[in-house]
């Protein structure tokens, strides 16, 4: 089990434990990414209405963009 984090126009909407980031694409569409609540991938654990940075492969928070 693993969680992912849906995103939508950059934005974290979802976040929810599966089976795989292929499964959640599955049934539910959409871009899923693999988060992990250590933080040790993408930056940090992401909240949702966090940020993407897709470039840099890291969530941000909201406060940072604020």
């Amino acid at each position: 089990m693993i969680y992912a984090a849906r995103i939508q126009d950059g934005k974290v909407v979802e976040i929810l434990a599966a089976p795989s980031v292929a499964w959640c694409e599955t049934a539910f569409g959409g871009s899923w990414l693999e988060v992990r609540k250590d933080g040790s991938i993408r930056g940090k654990y992401p909240a949702i209405g966090d940020a993407y940075d897709d470039s840099k492969d890291e969530f941000v928070s909201q406060e940072a963009d604020e």
